[in-house]
């Protein structure tokens, strides 16, 4: 098994140690028989000259980006669960016909949002009926913009797509629970 060294409150081997520094382990080996300290046989005419902050912060970023890695697993399997219980959710209180309830503190609500997105095939006639119904400084539309103002839209017509914008927008709807913290009585 091959001599482990320690440096900068890390194990290495020499040949580790060797490609950090940019030596030729003949060298190191031969500075370490004459009793030269490891860290100058390393240091001494080398290509790299690695300190120990480096050294420390590379190991720390290595150990982040890590743990980063593994909690954006976590994370992913937790939104895979919360959705899967979402659903679960919405088709109970749709069944029991509920629109809310209380919880321990937690009032829990079934709502519709809507997201009216363009047909893709006709994004330049939405454009124009858009400019033409007095929206023309929408030059160009973002989701969130045209979410808002579709929404007003509907309101200001019955809860109806006006009928300029037929055919021209969908309106895609998507169920989830709001959970708000629930007033004490």
């Amino acid at each position: 098994m091959a001599k482990k060294y320690f440096l900068y409150g890390k194990e290495f081997s020499l040949a580790e140690l060797c490609r950090l520094y940019g030596q030729h382990r003949s060298t190191v080996e031969g500075r370490l028989k004459k009793g030269v300290p490891l860290e100058r046989a390393l240091i001494e005419n080398g290509r790299y000259k690695l300190n120990t902050q480096l050294l420390i912060l590379s190991d720390k970023l290595k150990d982040l980006k890590a743990k980063k890695s593994e909690l954006d697993a976590q994370t992913k399997s937790v939104n895979e669960e919360i959705d899967g219980i979402t659903v679960e959710m919405i088709e109970l209180m749709t069944n029991e016909e509920l629109t809310s309830f209380k919880r321990d503190g937690t009032t829990f609500s079934l709502v519709t949002q809507e997201y009216p997105a363009p047909e893709p095939d006709r994004k330049p006639e939405l454009w124009e009926a858009m400019k033409q119904n007095g929206f023309e400084d929408l030059f160009t539309i973002n989701s969130q913009t045209l979410t808002a103002t579709v929404k007003e839209l509907i309101a200001e017509n019955n809860g109806e797509l006006p009928e300029w914008l037929c055919g021209l927008i969908k309106v895609a709807e998507k169920n989830s629970i709001r959970m708000t913290k629930s007033k004490k009585y």
